[in-house]
């Protein structure tokens, strides 16, 4: 299995899964989808159900993945109500990598 950094796209170069570029920092990949309403259900049956009383079609996701693997940061956006609705989580300063039994 290769590792995080092997994984990823280097920036000359394209990848299937995503494409390199940098976002606030050193390069990294870029991932990018849609979650429509039938995966949100699979999901979160909750969520979906709110998510369709406030008339939700659909999220546009992109993520922004560091050499290491890490999620550096995220963007949803969809639209509640009728109003757009933009998500954005940037995530910085790592520590040591845990250990898990």
């Amino acid at each position: 299995m290769a590792s995080a950094a092997e994984a990823m796209p280097s920036p000359s170069s394209p990848h299937p899964r995503g494409s390199a570029e940098a976002r606030d920092g050193p390069w990294g990949c870029h991932l990018s989808g849609r979650l429509d309403p039938d995966q949100l259900a699979q999901a979160s049956a909750p969520t979906h159900a709110m998510a369709k009383v406030q008339g939700l079609t659909g999220i546009d996701l992109d993520q922004w993945i560091d050499a290491q693997g890490r999620t550096r940061y995220v963007e949803e956006r969809m639209v509640l109500d009728g109003k757009a609705v933009v998500a954005k989580v940037a995530f910085s300063d790592f520590g040591p990598a845990g250990t898990f039994v």
